[in-house]
């Protein structure tokens, strides 16, 4: 729903075919309902439930130029979505790369530490971890706004490695850190007291 109109993106007269316009209209059908998917590094793809078809920026490349149909998918630029914050600039610049991550070792947890980006619009930091062979890594933290994460998830003796990226206002990201690589010590070691002096 557009904040200032009230309006809904509305598939026009519930058009099956490729370049139906998108207007903005308030009917309530399904013509007005939206599936998002993602697309991979912060983009979206938004498909009319009714036709199944894709938003796409049709017209000229500039702002004045351009309007909003649905079409066929093609996996064009022109197809992909971002929902920013409003106050969130549009812009495709990677932040800079994180440095100096560093893993340390506990009995039961790993703790990473890294430097502080530098680009003045760091909305937060992703946390990524494989384990052997290393070939597929997963993210397990997101939006970390500080630069310390202990991964409390770990299992004993089984060695992780971590990687770090940077995620702007924009939702762009930055390449992956320098990998470092960790196991618990599994050294015996109190790791929660509980008091019970109460009821």
């Amino acid at each position: 729903t557009n904040l200032a109109s009230g309006g809904k993106l509305d598939v026009l007269n519930w058009s099956l075919s490729n370049g139906g316009n998108i207007i903005l209209y308030s009917g309530g059908g399904t013509n007005e309902q939206w599936y998002f998917q993602y697309a991979g590094d912060g983009y979206y793809y938004i498909i009319s439930r009714h036709s199944g078809k894709y938003l796409e920026v049709a017209g000229g490349s500039n702002e004045s130029d351009a309007y909003i149909v649905q079409s066929s998918f093609n996996g064009d630029d022109r197809q992909l979505w971002r929902l920013l914050p409003p106050d969130a600039s549009c812009e495709k610049i990677r932040p800079r790369t994180p440095t100096g991550l560093m893993a340390t070792p506990t009995e039961s947890t790993i703790k990473l530490s890294w430097n502080a980006n530098t680009d003045s619009d760091i909305a937060g930091y992703a946390v990524l971890r494989a384990t052997a062979p290393y070939d597929e890594w997963n993210t397990i933290a997101r939006n970390i706004t500080d630069t310390v994460f202990i991964d409390n998830t770990v299992s004993a003796l089984h060695t992780y490695t971590y990687k770090i990226k940077a995620i702007d206002q924009s939702l762009n990201r930055s390449t992956a850190s320098n990998p470092v690589t960790a196991c618990t010590t599994n050294e015996k070691a109190l790791v929660a007291g509980y008091q019970f002096e109460e009821n």
